[in-house]
């Protein structure tokens, strides 16, 4: 079974999507996250329930943002399809990407108890791109999965408010000064 979700939804494919969000999926409007009202509205029905149902509607709502900016680029995939797909390659692509998950050069962030990756990180044969790696290995440092995300898919300052996504593989170097420089912020 394909784990990736790509450019179009797809019911089947999103089959470890929580059932609570499927029918938002694709009418999602990131912009609604900013606005806790209209999340609790969202909620109303008890479709999430719980103390902290607003809480994880957030998170669904990041999900979805991350979902959406990496669409034009592979989209986003389960880790364990990942590793299958590096498998299909043969021994040698396989112990390059479980290396690079080792020690925490990709991309990778917990949602809904699954590990996801953006696919833009891997060439065609599902070894890391080590330009992509540069960069992560730049932010690793103050930066968690979420984060590394999240930076890549936003516009930046430093990039002239293109995103690190668009840029990485036409303009490397920037990127990894981009990445310095929120390094550095963000450290403090």
């Amino acid at each position: 079974m394909d784990d990736s979700i790509n450019t179009r939804f797809d019911p089947q494919r999103a089959a470890g999507l929580p059932a609570a969000i499927l029918p938002l999926v694709d009418k999602a409007d990131p912009s609604r996250c900013n606005d806790p009202l209209q999340d609790a509205d969202l909620l109303r029905g008890g479709t999430l329930g719980g103390r902290h149902a607003w809480l994880r509607r957030r998170g669904d709502e990041h999900f979805l943002q991350l979902l959406n900016a990496f669409r034009a680029t592979g989209g986003l995939a389960r880790d364990r399809e990942v590793v299958r797909l590096g498998g299909d390659q043969g021994g040698r692509c396989l112990e390059q990407l479980m290396r690079a998950r080792l020690e925490g050069r990709l991309i990778q962030f917990d949602w809904s108890g699954l590990v996801w990756m953006p696919l833009f990180q891997f060439d065609a044969d599902m070894r890391p791109n080590p330009d992509v790696q540069s960069v992560v290995g730049e932010l690793v440092p103050v930066f968690d999965g979420w984060e590394l995300a999240q930076w890549f898919a936003q516009p930046n300052g430093w990039l002239d408010l293109l995103r690190p996504l668009d840029l990485v593989f036409q303009n490397t170097h920037r990127v990894i000064e981009a990445a310095r420089a929120d390094r550095f912020i963000a450290a403090g």
